[in-house]
């Protein structure tokens, strides 16, 4: 199966309402389970990067054989602020070296099964 616009937008919703999540010491723990618009994910891996603000999470669709990369950017007042206009005024991406690790353990994960 294919996923929709609907099916990623769904994603995208989870990754922002459950970014605080990340924020708690205890992060989504592999093997809670995801319901997106009638799929259901199962959290395989996490990242998060407090100094950033940047969350993601690998999730796995059992039914399709499918791992799905969910990233979480600026979502606070602070982050938009602070972290955003760092990327902004010195061209840089400082989340992106937390969803490049995210990505690889991804690779690593895929890899093995």
């Amino acid at each position: 199966m294919t996923l929709t616009t609907s099916d990623f937008l769904g994603l995208s919703d989870w990754v922002y309402q459950n970014g605080g999540l990340f924020d708690d010491p205890n992060p989504p723990a592999p093997g809670t389970g995801v319901d997106i618009n009638g799929i259901h994910f199962q959290v395989v891996l996490t990242g998060y990067n407090p100094d950033t603000g940047y969350a993601g999470a690998v999730l796995f669709d059992s039914e399709d054989n499918v791992l799905v990369i969910v990233n979480r950017g600026s979502q606070q007042i602070e982050d938009l602020a602070v972290i955003d206009q760092i990327m902004a005024t010195e061209n840089i991406n400082n989340q992106w070296p937390a969803a490049k690790k995210l990505a690889e353990d991804a690779l690593a994960y895929a890899a093995k099964y």
